[in-house]
């Protein structure tokens, strides 16, 4: 897998750089951050090679990385840890089909404590490149798991006792008013149909987001940053 980008190189050389191969850095590229990486790269000996024209069209900033496949971890593994913890979040993405939405999910994900990210094995986008990049490289740090059955991945997750709830339009409460618990497993639909109504029926309680009158929906990206907020508040600043 080749990662573009300064920051996504950056922050992948910093959190798993035993899975980059090689460093490409285009003659006459210079900053603070492409001196940051070839630092990097000389005390992980990774092999850095400075080139002279752009290699393609994605190479906008003059340094990118081959790299393994980004890890999936396995579902199972991923809800037995965060049984174990004393609080915290995951969410559940019953579909989503835009890359950019997904990389965008993760970085806010990222930034507001999320411990992972369940994705359906179908009707969802690979770990790409362009995942990588919108997510300014934060793939690397936020544990990803996919499960074939989303509504039975919600089913062992109600077994443990935790919180299921729902991100709705149509949703009975607003999420400002709404109480989370110490553990909770946030699930949204997709960007067009929103969650499926076997998905819903799982569902402990389901939250909307108030806004301006005549304005049905908002981006998923944006609506999972504001819903994350709102967690983040509650369980890390009581």
């Amino acid at each position: 897998m080749k990662l573009y980008g300064k920051n996504v190189c950056l922050e992948t050389l910093k959190t798993n750089p035993n899975k980059v191969e090689k460093v490409f850095i285009r003659k006459n590229i210079k900053g603070n951050k492409i001196e940051a990486i070839i630092k990097l790269c000389r005390e992980n000996k990774i092999p850095f090679i400075f080139y002279q024209d752009k290699h393609s069209e994605n190479d906008t900033q003059g340094v990118y990385l081959v790299k393994a496949s980004a890890c999936i971890i396995d579902d199972d593994m991923l809800l037995s840890d965060f049984a174990e913890l004393k609080k915290g979040y995951i969410l559940v993405i019953d579909s989503i089909y835009d890359p950019r939405n997904l990389g965008a999910i993760i970085r806010s994900a990222s930034a507001f404590y999320c411990y992972g990210i369940v994705l359906p094995k179908r009707n969802s986008p690979p770990i790409s490149d362009v995942v990588y990049k919108t997510s300014s490289g934060y793939v690397e740090k936020i544990k990803i798991t996919r499960t074939v059955n989303i509504a039975r991945f919600l089913d062992q997750v109600k077994e443990l006792g935790i919180q299921v709830v729902g991100l709705s339009v149509s949703g009975n409460t607003q999420l400002e008013g709404f109480s989370f618990d110490t553990k909770v497993c946030i699930v949204v639909g997709s960007e067009d149909k929103g969650i499926r109504l076997n998905v819903a029926k799982r569902c402990d309680s389901l939250v909307r987001i108030p806004m301006q009158q005549g304005i049905d929906s908002l981006n998923i990206s944006v609506a999972c940053s504001i819903t994350f907020y709102e967690i983040f508040k509650q369980l890390f600043f009581k």
